[in-house]
């Protein structure tokens, strides 16, 4: 069941989170025009939800392909909320670490 459910999109808790508030923004329809709908809902939410001062900052984004980590072959758009100090360490923790192989050192 749905959280909420707009005409383009439907949005879910994740059923395995990685933090509280993990939602899904899914398309009812897989077309370039519901998943940009659907991410702009996912961006409006988190920005709502900084102004609201409920956090700092969040992360959104797609596995396409199963190289890219997706198991479920339907869009659907991540929301992960951020905030200051949820990670360990001194240097960034955004998407680029999606990579554990990748050079995390030479762009920060």
């Amino acid at each position: 069941t749905p959280i909420f459910e707009y005409e383009h999109t439907a949005v879910f808790e994740d059923r395995y989170p990685c933090v509280d508030g993990h939602l899904l923004f899914i398309a009812k329809e897989n077309t370039a025009e519901y998943v940009g709908r659907s991410y702009s809902l996912a961006f409006q939410w988190g920005q709502d939800r900084i102004k609201e001062g409920k956090m700092d900052g969040f992360n959104v984004g797609q596995n396409i392909g199963k190289c890219a980590g997706q198991t479920i072959f339907w869009p659907h758009i991540h929301f992960i909320p951020r905030n200051k100090d949820d990670y360990e360490g001194d240097g960034h923790n955004g998407i680029r670490l999606s990579i554990p192989s990748g050079d995390h050192t030479n762009y920060y």
